[in-house]
């Protein structure tokens, strides 16, 4: 055990089979001649690996009898989350786990512009702390990724019927308000629906601070007014 150590995994007070990383990022747990280790894996796993070439390292899907899966959550974000600026000890916290977080803000901005409108509002909200996030923004990007495991079969599909209302464009907005209390600007979002399939949409604040929920909801008509203009040229131009 005396190696764990060298790798700063110190033996916990309370159960001799686990080790916990002296910055807590990580977590080992022995069981006879196995381990599984949670948290921060891939810098131990090299570790390990290079000391012991004979071993193997994955992805565990059971443990002890038990099978093992990630729970999916039904929410993009926590329900009634506030997300603000990180604290200086949130930030640092955040940073001594060595984790890229536009990667993973990019890695979900990447689906949500392609195929996963759902993921829109979320990625915005969770984007816009990528130059300085903290443990309390990491949470909800896992909590956002927890969605996304349990939503992986869902696909748009184009439906083309012989109803006429289905040629036509459906375009809804919508806006929040009193959100966000740091920079008193609102989120807008848009979505359009063509032979019953989201062909178009986005999420993002409002860039005028709006006196009125009234007015913040014609600043989002107004926005997508435009885009449902050209997107009404576009379709017409291409004769469907």
């Amino acid at each position: 055990m005396s190696w764990f150590e060298e790798i700063d995994y110190l033996p916990s007070i309370s159960d001799a089979c686990l080790f916990t990383h002296k910055n807590k990022h990580s977590f080992i747990f022995f069981h006879v001649n196995d381990l599984i280790v949670v948290g921060k894996t891939q810098e131990f796993k090299d570790l390990f690996l290079r000391r012991f070439p004979n071993s193997t390292a994955h992805s565990p899907n059971t443990l002890l009898g038990m099978n093992l899966e990630i729970k999916a959550v039904k929410t993009l974000l926590t329900p009634g989350v506030q997300l603000s600026t990180a604290t200086e000890d949130d930030h640092q916290e955040f940073l001594n786990q060595g984790i890229n977080y536009r990667s993973y803000t990019g890695m979900l901005n990447y689906l949500a512009c392609r195929t996963r409108p759902d993921l829109a509002s979320a990625v915005s909200i969770l984007s816009r702390f990528n130059q300085r996030p903290g443990m309390t923004h990491w949470k909800q990007v896992l909590h956002c990724w927890k969605y996304v495991k349990g939503t992986q079969n869902l696909v748009l599909r184009l439906k083309p019927e012989s109803s006429s209302i289905l040629d036509q464009i459906q375009f809804y907005t919508d806006t929040t308000w009193a959100e966000d209390q740091e920079t008193c600007l609102l989120q807008s979002g848009s979505i359009a629906f063509w032979k019953s399939c989201p062909i178009l949409w986005n999420s993002k604040k409002q860039k005028n601070i709006t006196i009125s929920f009234t007015k913040s909801k014609l600043n989002a008509l107004s926005d997508g007014e435009q885009e449902n203009q050209w997107l009404s040229f576009l379709i017409e131009v291409l004769e469907f």
